[in-house]
């Protein structure tokens, strides 16, 4: 029996458990289907039509699917319908059977009204019975190794030869309107022609179709197995077997009463027979005398058993079409061992191996043994205190420790003892057990962590309320102590000590502990791997690629070919003990890893309900604790999945608008989003392929984008990009020359080089009228500061100054009449200090006024008047005259007015030497005119114009006149006198 379960292991992935009673499923008569894992796809998982007649593949690696509605291609994940694809429109719906030809044409049979349709390189030619075709609808394609295509339908054949179809008659062999079901050419060369009236080969070196047999039936198909024997599959037998010696009647054992509707020999030379509602029959071994069938019926996963298509792809792959879906059949690593129903129902906890070569399972209703290929059980009845275990452990004697819900029990010589416990002690919920390097058994219970040695139990002082999940003695006398609220204990000589995150050891529940053959200790906690040394862990997290993404870690095993296998939530993980180190010191490297999951058959997940969780047995197998039971593996006879093929750049979706790679593809200016749909044309386990992608002139980095098969985008700038799209298994190996497309989004004018320079130059220019525009401002704003300070100048000048002018002329005049009566001087005094007074008002206007201008309440006339009393003098007479009628002139206009008259009137008394000054001041409407003349020596105006020191008082005049809109005239000559005359306009 247990060489029977070594030799299964030796090359399947066993999943179950070990088995008192086994059969041989091979052969079996009842329906037992193994080996392959069946996935289906209908309608609800996008698969436009459900009723698949045809299946092929092209060289890219494409699947397409002629069905009731039409072509449909498949890459693994997404189903495209040959509308949606933007390709021209077919010339009908129902397509029932493809070819691709070796020059990469695909061949579309239509099956309604016939005919035939060739794509290739993206153009489509279709042909009718007008181009020689037979009528009615297409049942077969077939291209031979001439070249030469063939067709089948319900009312002939015809060959496409040369560019043109060609219909076969009489003069071939081909009587009547004879229904061709299938075409099949043997290694030979010859073809051979399943019709409505039997079967008929042609010979390459003849072109005439020959019968095989005497016989008249309706045969369906034709395959050659692999000892070159032709089977035959039709009504109304079922099966036939030609050879080139003998004709023979056939039915598969175990297939019973059926008939074939197609046939498929794969590359291993399994046959396999498509029914019309009896499901898929597969003979592992068609050679004659052995032909036993396995079947697959819809109640084991099939879509339907009416079977309508069969295909092998290039990984091995096996695919169904029936009428109500596809079905993907795929060589599994695992394949279920058959066990009698009463252990299939026990929750298994624990297992692990003795040196003997005993496996010992533990579960909730007993301990089960296997050894020497015999099986058996012990519960109560065979000594058991309690059928319920909860923990396993086997010690450096041979002796197992076993942990059951009634206190721990050693088995030696066949016998079961309970261990001695104090009076009052009771260890019913171990968690854990281990025996260190003294012999001593150390016990984690519920209650505590106690330690037997020399026949007495010790409790073992720790943190209080720790429960514990593991315990591990290595070979250097450490015990390690792991426990449900994370953190661990190393106990060595006598003295605990504590590890936890801050150390580098992984957060999460402990799950697993393990020491390899180098003496490395590994735990695997709920959030990570650890890996201790130098008095430190070293962690990964089990969310990371670099683990699978498999999250809690329960079980840690080495496999002695320098593996470490791991129990995760997303199934087992094999690593290598060096892909560790590398992917610990760098975070960005990919760690490489096998990842074995449901789609190699590994049904449930590892659990941790007891200790341990994993096993290796003396013949090398690994034994894991699931959640469906116990799972064996032998490493050795692993089959390595086939590397993914070069991913393949589909469409680039730009506002959705789609366009297929192309050379030179362009996009239209402002496009706003890029989608790129990408994938990677492999069947085995499309689900576990990841991809990574990179825009070139865009992305800084790869992305990794897990499974999705697609890139989005948003607002890129307008330029040339190369996206790169990289696959992989998933186990951290990525492909080496990944696929690339080139694109270029278009300039919108806006974006173009001379928008730009137009626009810098736009730019520039208004950056310029800024400036100027700012430039004048400042100028304006320093042209009103120098103006004011001009105004200040003259307002001192034209009051301060000319008053002091004044009272010295006065003081002057007193000082030549100190020999006059008192009087007289004290009375010019009096005047003198009266105009000084004067001036001191007039400056402190001048000042009011610079701070807030306003208006004095006098008019311009009466302050003429102050302005002559305070300026004439005994030797100079002023006088004023006043013509028109006077009208109020403005607050502005008057202030300069005065000034002009007042510097006026003192420059006559102070420099003309006259004896009379007229002052005029009149109006006529629109102007007012203020005329100051004397009858003094006079000056030269052209000298004038040259000292402008000196004559500071006629350059004041004339800038006031301008000021208010009026303009000074100056009128003098040497010794004849001066005018001076301002003439202002005023406004309506």
């Amino acid at each position: 029996m247990h060489r029977w379960l070594v030799r299964t292991v030796a090359n399947l992935f066993v999943f179950a458990v070990t088995i008192p009673v086994a059969r041989q499923v091979y052969g079996a008569d009842d329906g037992a289907f193994i080996g392959f894992t069946v996935t289906s796809w209908t309608a609800r998982d996008g698969l436009p039509s459900e009723a698949i007649s045809a299946i092929s593949q092209d060289r890219d690696g494409y699947l397409w699917l002629g069905s009731s509605a039409g072509l449909v291609r498949f890459d693994g994940v997404r189903f495209v319908s040959w509308d949606a694809l933007g390709e021209s429109t077919l010339p009908e719906s129902i397509v029932n059977a493809l070819c691709i030809s070796r020059d990469g044409s695909l061949w579309i049979g239509f099956g309604n009204l016939g005919g035939v349709s060739r794509l290739r390189n993206g153009a489509l030619s279709s042909y009718t019975s007008q181009d020689g075709l037979p009528p009615g609808g297409i049942r077969t394609l077939l291209e031979d190794r001439e070249g030469t295509l063939w067709a089948g339908s319900f009312g002939g054949l015809a060959r496409f030869r040369n560019g043109r179809w060609e219909q076969l008659g009489e003069r071939h062999g081909l009587v009547g309107a004879t229904t061709v079901d299938r075409l099949y050419e043997d290694r030979r060369g010859n073809l051979w022609v399943a019709t409505s009236a039997g079967v008929l080969r042609r010979n390459p070196r003849q072109d005439i179709l020959e019968r095989t047999d005497a016989g008249s039936y309706r045969a369906r198909d034709i395959i050659e197995d692999s000892g070159g024997a032709v089977w035959v599959t039709g009504q109304p037998q079922p099966f036939r077997r030609l050879t080139s010696a003998t004709v023979s009647d056939s039915t598969p054992q175990g297939s019973g009463a059926v008939y074939g509707f197609r046939l498929l020999r794969d590359g291993q030379g399994k046959l396999w027979v498509a029914t019309l509602g009896q499901g898929l029959l597969h003979v592992p071994n068609p050679s004659w005398g052995n032909t036993r069938a396995e079947r697959l019926t819809q109640q084991r996963g099939l879509t339907s058993d009416w079977v309508t298509s069969l295909f092998e792809d290039r990984e091995g792959n096996i695919w169904v079409g029936t009428e109500a879906g596809l079905n993907r059949l795929t060589v599994i690593r695992a394949k279920p061992v058959v066990t009698s129903a009463e252990f299939a129902l026990q929750t298994v906890r624990a297992v692990t191996a003795t040196r003997d070569g005993s496996l010992w399972t533990g579960t909730a209703d007993g301990l089960h043994r296997l050894w020497r290929g015999r099986s058996q059980w012990y519960r109560e009845r065979d000594g058991l205190p309690s059928a319920t275990i909860r923990v396993l452990h086997s010690d450096a004697s041979a002796t197992l420790w076993v942990a059951t819900g009634r206190g721990p029990v050693r088995f030696a010589d066949g016998r079961f003892s309970l261990l001695p416990l104090p009076t009052g002690v009771r260890l019913d919920r171990i968690d854990a057990m281990t025996t260190d390097l003294q012999g001593n058994l150390w016990l984690c219970d519920f209650t505590g962590i106690y330690r037997w040695k020399d026949g007495a139990l010790t409790e073992l002082k720790i943190e209080s309320g720790r429960h514990t999940t593991a315990i591990y003695a290595d070979s250097q006398g450490r015990v390690w102590i792991g426990f449900r609220g994370g953190g661990l204990v190393m106990h060595q000589d006598g003295t605990f000590t504590e590890y936890s995150a801050t150390d580098g050891l992984s957060a999460g529940a402990v799950g697993a502990i393990h020491e390899d053959t180098a003496g490395t200790i590994w735990v695997g906690t709920f959030q990570g791997l650890s890996r201790f040394a130098r008095g430190r862990f070293v962690s990964i997290a089990s969310h990371s690629r670099s683990l699978g993404g498999g999250g809690r870690l329960t079980a840690i095993v080495e496999d002695g070919q320098g593996y470490l296998w791991l129990g995760t939530d997303a199934g087992l993980v094999r690593i290598r003990r060096d892909e560790f180190d590398k992917a610990a010191g760098d975070p960005a490297y990919s760690m490489q890893y096998r990842l074995l999951d449901v789609s190699d058959g590994f049904e449930g997940r590892p659990t941790s309900q007891g200790q341990p969780t994993s096993t290796r047995s003396s013949d090398g197998t690994l034994w894991f604790v699931t959640s469906r039971g116990l799972a064996a593996l032998d490493p050795r006879a692993l089959r390595e999945y086939p590397r993914p093929v070069a991913p393949v750049i589909e469409r680039i979706l730009a506002d959705e608008r789609a366009f297929f790679p192309e050379s030179q593809l362009s996009l239209s200016p402002r496009t706003a989003r890029v989608q790129i749909d990408y994938t990677s044309l492999s069947f085995a386990a499309p689900s576990r392929i990841l991809f990574r992608y990179r825009l070139d002139g865009y992305d800084q980095s790869w992305v990794n984008a897990g499974n999705r098969r697609q890139a989005f985008y948003t607002n890129l700038p307008p330029r040339s990009y190369q996206f790169r799209v990289a696959a992989s298994r998933g186990d951290g190996v990525w492909m080496e020359s990944p696929a690339i497309l080139g694109f270029a989004i278009a300039r919108a004018f806006y974006q173009t080089t001379w928008f730009y320079a137009a626009s810098a130059g736009i730019v520039v220019l208004a950056l310029s009228g800024v400036w100027r525009l700012r430039l004048r401002q400042v100028r304006k704003q320093f042209s009103v500061v120098l103006a004011e300070r001009e105004r200040l100048a003259r307002e001192i000048h034209d009051t301060l100054l000319q008053g002091m002018l004044g009272v010295a002329l006065q003081l002057h005049g007193i000082s030549e009449t100190l020999n006059s009566p008192l009087s007289t001087t004290k009375g010019r005094c009096e005047r003198a200090r009266d105009n000084l007074e004067y001036y001191i008002r007039e400056t402190r206007l001048s000042i009011w006024d610079l701070r807030s201008p306003t208006h004095e309440t006098r008019d311009l006339a009466t302050a003429l008047h102050e302005t002559i009393d305070r300026a004439a003098t005994s030797a100079v007479r002023v006088s004023l005259k006043v013509a028109g009628k006077p009208r109020p002139c403005g607050q502005v206009i008057e202030r300069h007015m005065l000034r002009i008259g007042q510097e006026a009137i003192s420059n006559a008394v102070r420099h003309a030497e006259a004896t009379h000054v007229r002052v005029e001041l009149g109006y006529d409407g629109t102007s007012v005119l203020l005329r100051v003349s004397d009858n003094g020596r006079g000056f030269d105006p052209e000298d004038a114009a040259h000292a402008s020191v000196a004559h500071w008082g006629l350059r004041s005049m004339r800038e006031r006149a301008e000021q208010i809109g009026g303009h000074l005239r100056l009128t003098s000559t040497p010794g004849r006198g001066t005018e001076i005359e301002a003439i202002i306009p005023l406004s309506e």
